[in-house]
């Protein structure tokens, strides 16, 4: 398990150890006042050694008229981000670890704005249209990376999506094109 504390203050993220003072109290959050966040990220590994993002916990941040934090909350998690803090955490993380990202439980994903839940991976085939064996055999060769359940696969279609985009799929259907040998 790793854990990972950021700071995310009028939409700049970072590292909790460079903004936070050694000394910071702890108190409860005025939904009025000036707020950043505290996040802490954990992060897993299965037996497989495929890392992922087990949970994100996001605590208010009290700031000062300079924007400088003065206090946190531990005590109340929060649970509804704004679209702004929902994307810097988004963008961190997908930068951080995109495979991570992609193996992200569902309530974690669904906290960073991204409520669709994981699909089994001949679900997701159908609805895109795409081949099983293709997905299939990118899961195995783990170019695209899946939620192990048991003997299923889930994915995520933004996940089969950006997988696409990344040129991780290679189509299964038929043979490969044969190239040109020159005759002798």
């Amino acid at each position: 398990m790793q854990l990972t504390t950021l700071t995310v203050i009028n939409g700049h993220l970072a590292a909790a150890e460079d903004t936070i003072p050694s000394t910071l109290a702890v108190a409860p959050h005025a939904p009025d006042a000036p707020r950043g966040l505290f996040v802490t990220v954990v992060s897993v590994e299965d037996a497989a050694y495929d890392l992922a993002y087990a949970a994100v916990i996001c605590g208010a941040l009290h700031l000062d008229a300079a924007q400088r934090p003065v206090a946190v909350d531990l005590l109340h998690p929060l649970t509804d981000l704004t679209l702004a803090e929902q994307q810097t955490l988004r963008n961190h993380l997908i930068q951080q670890a995109w495979r991570a990202w992609a193996r992200a439980p569902h309530h974690v994903r669904t906290l960073l704005g991204c409520p669709a839940a994981p699909l089994r991976l001949a679900d997701a085939a159908r609805q895109l249209g795409d081949p099983l064996p293709t997905l299939a055999k990118a899961a195995a060769e783990d170019r695209l990376p899946t939620i192990h359940v048991g003997d299923r696969h889930l994915v995520y279609l933004a996940t089969v999506t950006e997988a696409h985009d990344r040129g991780l799929l290679h189509d299964q259907r038929g043979r490969p094109p044969r190239t040109a040998t020159p005759r002798r």
